[in-house]
Parts: structure tokens; C-alpha cells; sequence
């Protein structure tokens, strides 16, 4: 049975529970096209997709993968941008006390507001500590105030995948120039094939973990050390 997309009133309604939001929540929530406009504040993997507001740059421009997803409906794709989309969400790894597991495979997150130790309900019903990653490789229960407070790791950016891969990327190259320079988007539609084969390839490239924000603070800490600056996304 196919799930109805979130009304904007709905993800208001959740916006205002006491109870943590639920993995299939979270997912029907990037169906809905008003996400944009509405980011539920405990939505912890909504804000960090790499196709949330946050821009990717191809080349010198600068651009949202969701200004080019956007082009798919109107190209007789309507499904491809959200199916890729969720895929990226399936496969999130998260870190627990009984190994790795992928955010598909969890049915809820929550935060003890005790101790501040989350921990999931598997879609088995079986609960499991939380772990997050730290910057000398070891692991440590994930400490939170609240799920808001759950990042996404991103490795490598999405940008410096475009980057890597430039011989392997002109589609998307194309259709940033064409957006940004305001040309005749008709031009897009011979690049559709191309453009899925390259969004396949982010995707599968990619590599996306849980994290709290001790690791977060680690690692500005240790880009603050080295003067480094890098872009993500």
C-alpha cells in the first residue's frame, strides 16, 4: 500500500509531540513538497541531507541539488529524485552497541533527557544503544540533548565527489551552468539520462553516518588546528 505524502499541517502537529518523530516519519516527510519551507526541529537527518538547503558546488557554481532535482517531474521522471533520495536515507549507517545497522532498518531514535545516551527501537522492536564516532577512531555511547542534535557525517562532501569525478560529471555540470545563467531549460531534457547515472553515482560513492556533536567539536577543533577550510555540503 502506498504511504500518503506528510501535509504541511501534519509535520505541524508533529512538530509539537513530546514523542521522538519515527524513521518512516522522517521518510515520508522528504515526500512532501513543502519540506523546504518546513524543517521539524527533531527531524535530525532532514536538515543534513546532502539535497536539504545546503548548497554543492560544480565547478565555480554554486548550486542546490534540489534545484536540480526539481527538473526530474518536469522531464516525465517524476519518481527518480524522491526514490534517490530516500535510498541515501535507507542507507545512513548507524553505529550501535550491537554493531552497524542502516537507518532502514531502525523504526525510532530517542534521547534519555536524563543521562542525554540515545538509543533506537529496531524494526524488530529490539532496543539498541547509540554509538557515534570520535576523531581518534574509537567509539563512545552518543551523548545528545535532544534528536535535533544528531548529525549526519558526510564522506567525502558531495562536492569533492563532483570534484573527483569531473570527467564523470558534465551532465550535472551543464545543468548547473544552464540554471544559474538562466538559459532555456529545454535544453536539460537530452541530459536527463546522463544526469540519473550521474546522481546514481554520488550515491553510491557516498557515505553517510550518524554522529553527535562531540564529534562535531572534534572535528572543528582539529580544522581549527590545521587551518584547513573545505567545503561541504
Amino acid at each position: 500500500m502506498k504511504k500518503e505524502k506528510l501535509s504541511p499541517q501534519q509535520l505541524e502537529e508533529w512538530e509539537q509531540k513530546s514523542d521522538p518523530f519515527t524513521i518512516n516519519e522522517l521518510l515520508a516527510a522528504l515526500d512532501t513538497p513543502e519540506h523546504n519551507n518546513i524543517v521539524p526541529k527533531r527531524n535530525f537527518q532532514y536538515r543534513h541531507f546532502p539535497f536539504s538547503q545546503n548548497n554543492v558546488y560544480f565547478g565555480n557554481v554554486c548550486l542546490s541539488l534540489n534545484h536540480i532535482g526539481r527538473l526530474f517531474p518536469k522531464y516525465d521522471e517524476p519518481d527518480f529524485y524522491s526514490s534517490w533520495r530516500r535510498r541515501i536515507a535507507d542507507n545512513i549507517t548507524v553505529l550501535t552497541d550491537e554493531g552497524k545497522h542502516r537507518l532502514g532498518n531502525i523504526r525510532q531514535i530517542k534521547v534519555d533527557k536524563s543521562t542525554g545516551i540515545a538509543s533506537a527501537k529496531l524494526n524488530n522492536k529490539k532496543e539498541v544503544v547509540l554509538y557515534s564516532r570520535r576523531s581518534n577512531d574509537e567509539f563512545a555511547p552518543m551523548q545528545v540533548e535532544d534528536t535535533w542534535h544528531i548529525n549526519v557525517e558526510k564522506t567525502p562532501a558531495i562536492s569533492k565527489i563532483i570534484a573527483d569525478n569531473a570527467d564523470k560529471m558534465t551532465a550535472l555540470m551543464k545543468v548547473a551552468q544552464i540554471i544559474v545563467n538562466k538559459e532555456d531549460e529545454e535544453q536539460i531534457a537530452e541530459l536527463i539520462p546522463e544526469l540519473k547515472r550521474e546522481l546514481i553515482l554520488i550515491e553510491n560513492v557516498l557515505s553517510m553516518e550518524l554522529v553527535d556533536s562531540v564529534f562535531i567539536a572534534q572535528e572543528m577543533e582539529e580544522l581549527d588546528n590545521t587551518g584547513t577550510q573545505t567545503f561541504d555540503n
